[in-house]
């Protein structure tokens, strides 16, 4: 019987902008370590933060890294996301946890 080899995706960063999401954060931090796991990508989870609650505690705590955008607004917290970046591939996120 032949197996195949399983496909490993290298240097995926998922960058999530966000603002006072500790009531979702973790859910979403889990979604994409699971994503990771269950397909062997090499993958980082990047957080682009201007929150007043503990959005970034709960997310650094999980193992993703914090950034705090110098500029306010949901494309800012993106741009800076992309620069702190080091995949290969990006992938744009949400932390409010309305995609799967």
């Amino acid at each position: 019987m032949l197996r195949r080899k399983k496909k490993c995706y290298d240097g995926i960063s998922v960058v999530i902008p966000t603002k006072n999401e500790e009531k979702s954060i973790g859910i979403c931090i889990q979604k994409i370590q699971k994503v990771f796991n269950e397909h062997h990508i090499d993958g980082e989870i990047i957080v682009a933060d201007n929150s007043t609650d503990n959005t970034a505690a709960i997310a650094k705590g999980m193992g993703a890294k914090v950034i705090v955008p110098e500029e306010h607004g949901y494309g800012n917290a993106y741009r800076f996301g992309f620069e702190h970046a080091s995949g290969d591939y990006i992938v744009m996120g949400d932390g409010d946890n309305t995609y799967d």
